[in-house]
C-alpha cells in the first residue's frame, strides 16, 4: 500500500522547531506591541486628565480669586462706610454739646446776626438728631455685617458689642447734655457749662473704635489662605496634581 511520503526525522524536525520558533517570536512581537500600544493608551489619558485637572484647577483658581477680590472690594467699602458713620455719630455728639456753651447764647443779638446763629444752632441739632437716628437705625444690620466680614476673628463680636455699646453711651450723654441745656434756656434758669461733659464717655467710644478697627484689619485674609499658592490650592481642592 503506497503511502504519504515521509521526511527524514532530521529535517521534519528543524522544520517544526522552525514553525514553532517563527509561531512563538511573532506572538511575543505581537504581545510587546500590544503592550506598548496600551502604555502608549494610557499614557496619554494619563496625560488628558492631567491637562484636564491643570485646566480644571486653573479655572477653579480663577473662580476663587474673582471671589476674593469681589469679598474683599465689599469688605474695604464696608469698613470704610461703617468707620465714617462712627466718626460723622460722634461728630454730632461734640457739635450738640457745643451749642451749650456760652458762644451760642442768643441774648444781646438782633437782626440777621441772631437769625443766622439760631438757623445755625438749629441745623446742629438736627445733624445731631440724624445722626443718632441713622446709628440706631443701622445698628443691627451693621452688627450682622461686622461678623460677617470678620467671620473668624477672634473676638469680634465682642469687639463690637463694646464699640456699639460705648457709642450709646456717648449719646445718651449728649442727649441728656443739651436736654438739660434747652430746659434752662427755655425756663430762663441757668446753666453752667462744663468743659469735660461727656468726655470719659467719648474716649471710651475712641477705644473701643480702635479695638475694632484692630481686630477687623488684621483679619483681611482670614479664610483665604488655602489660595495663596498653588500647592496650597490643590491641599484645599482636595486634588493631587502631578509636576510637569
Amino acid at each position: 500500500m503506497e503511502g504519504h511520503p515521509t521526511l527524514k526525522s532530521g529535517l521534519a524536525s528543524t522544520l517544526v522547531a522552525v514553525l514553532i520558533t517563527g509561531g512563538l517570536g511573532g506572538w511575543i512581537t505581537q504581545c510587546y506591541q500590544d503592550r506598548a500600544a496600551k502604555a502608549e493608551f494610557e499614557r496619554q489619558i494619563l496625560g488628558q486628565e492631567h491637562e484636564l485637572n491643570k485646566i480644571w484647577l486653573q479655572k477653579r483658581g480663577d473662580e476663587a480669586l474673582d471671589s476674593r477680590k469681589k469679598y474683599l472690594d465689599a469688605r474695604q467699602l464696608f469698613v470704610e462706610q461703617i468707620f465714617e458713620e462712627i466718626a460723622s455719630t460722634v461728630l454730632a455728639t461734640d457739635q450738640i454739646i457745643d451749642v451749650t456753651t456760652e458762644r451760642w447764647k442768643l441774648a444781646g443779638l438782633t437782626g440777621h446776626v441772631l437769625e443766622e446763629k439760631r438757623t445755625r444752632r438749629k441745623a446742629l441739632v438736627d445733624e445731631f438728631n440724624n445722626a443718632e437716628t441713622t446709628w440706631r437705625m443701622n445698628l443691627g444690620k451693621n452688627g450682622i455685617k461686622v461678623i460677617y466680614f470678620s467671620t473668624g476673628a477672634p473676638g469680634i463680636s465682642d469687639r463690637w458689642s463694646d464699640l456699639s455699646g460705648s457709642l450709646d453711651v456717648l449719646l445718651e450723654c449728649a442727649n441728656t447734655t443739651y436736654t438739660q441745656w434747652n430746659t434752662a434756656v427755655v425756663q430762663r434758669a441757668s446753666y453752667k457749662y462744663t468743659a469735660d461733659a461727656c468726655r470719659s464717655e467719648k474716649l471710651a467710644v475712641t477705644a473701643a473704635s480702635d479695638e475694632l478697627a484692630h481686630v477687623m484689619m488684621s483679619d483681611v485674609n482670614y479664610g483665604w489662605v488655602g489660595w495663596e499658592s498653588p500647592q496650597r490650592m490643590r491641599q484645599e481642592l482636595g486634588i493631587a496634581v502631578s509636576s510637569e
